[in-house]
């Protein structure tokens, strides 16, 4: 198993990837804290085969998120 890692420190080594989280706890806000990197690839459709696996265990709880630019410079977004 390797080490549990802050959302933070996956950002940092894993630039511009999809990650998929093994995660453990969260914060105040029930939001993803920290977790188990188990796979991580450039492409989202590569953590498919992976997350499948992983809800194979029972009471298991994943994350997927995007480490790169969330929201491009030129983008407007009006709520």
């Amino acid at each position: 198993m390797k080490e549990e890692l802050t959302l933070l420190e996956i950002e940092r080594h894993y630039p511009d990837q999809w990650v998929l989280m093994e995660q453990t706890p969260r914060d105040e806000k029930g939001n993803p804290e920290r977790g188990f990197v188990r796979a991580n690839t450039v492409n989202r459709e590569g953590l498919e085969g992976p997350l499948k696996e992983l809800h194979k265990r029972p009471g298991i709880k994943t994350f997927i998120f995007y480490t790169g630019e969330k929201i491009p410079q030129d983008l407007s977004v009006i709520l």
